[in-house]
């Protein structure tokens, strides 16, 4: 079992760092924390935007402490192939909302 979340969660971070999308791994949890705060200046709007418009969930980093400030909190508890499709919404979602530089 723990082969399988660590292979979700090499596979969901190697399409965060393809996009340059910043993310922590907390040890021995089966989900990761991905920083929106470039895109979203708050996670709950956020998050409520992203399951209406792209139909992923995923948890306000604020929920979980002070520590989850401008962050989201995603599940790795899916098959592989959902939670890759997943985070590629993820951050389809954070580049429509990225301002441009």
């Amino acid at each position: 079992m723990r082969n399988a979340y660590r292979q979700r969660r090499d596979a969901a971070l190697a399409i965060l760092r393809q996009a340059n999308v910043r993310a922590t791994v907390p040890r021995g949890a089966f989900y990761v924390l991905v920083d929106v705060s470039r895109a979203a200046s708050e996670t709950f709007p956020f998050a409520r935007q992203l399951l209406q418009e792209q139909r992923v969930a995923v948890a306000p980093g604020e929920t979980f402490g002070e520590a989850g400030c401008g962050h989201v909190r995603v599940s790795l508890a899916a098959d592989q192939r959902v939670v890759e499709e997943g985070v590629r919404r993820l951050v389809a979602a954070l580049t429509l909302a990225r301002p441009a530089t």
